[in-house]
């Protein structure tokens, strides 16, 4: 399996604590982003349980549930990407396939919207992901 760490770009934001060599934890005060990347080798079965609203969801895709929570299937530079937004809450996470292989995710709690999560996401060099074998 592929080092996948080195494909995180700086942000400015020291990781409080690396998880092996895919997961990193961002903290400020009360708010905390994991970034989780992770290669299911193509396997559908690891992809689904990895990325769940990608697989299940069609593009386009849009729902909210108790007025509070925002699911959206979506495309991220070319690649299957879904989010989950609580707007009460301040939690979420931002989910990306590339390749059908490789998952980049930012998971929330605290932060100011969704768009934070997007952005650790897109920190990540995906193109450099969906190019390796």
């Amino acid at each position: 399996m592929p080092d996948l760490h080195h494909l995180v770009e700086p942000r400015g934001d020291e990781p409080l604590a690396v998880a092996g060599d895919r997961d990193a934890v961002y903290t400020a005060g009360d708010k905390k982003v994991n970034v989780t990347l992770a290669d299911t080798t193509g396997d559908q079965a690891a992809l689904g349980t990895v990325a769940t609203m990608v697989v299940t969801f069609g593009d386009g895709y849009s729902m909210l549930i108790d007025k509070t929570t925002t699911i959206k299937r979506l495309t991220l530079n070319g690649s299957p990407a879904a989010y989950r937004w609580n707007a009460t809450t301040l939690n979420g996470e931002f989910i990306v396939v590339v390749g059908g292989r490789f998952v980049a995710k930012a998971e929330g709690a605290g932060v100011e919207n969704i768009e934070v999560l997007r952005d650790f996401v897109e920190h990540v060099n995906l193109k450099a992901l969906g190019e390796l074998k």
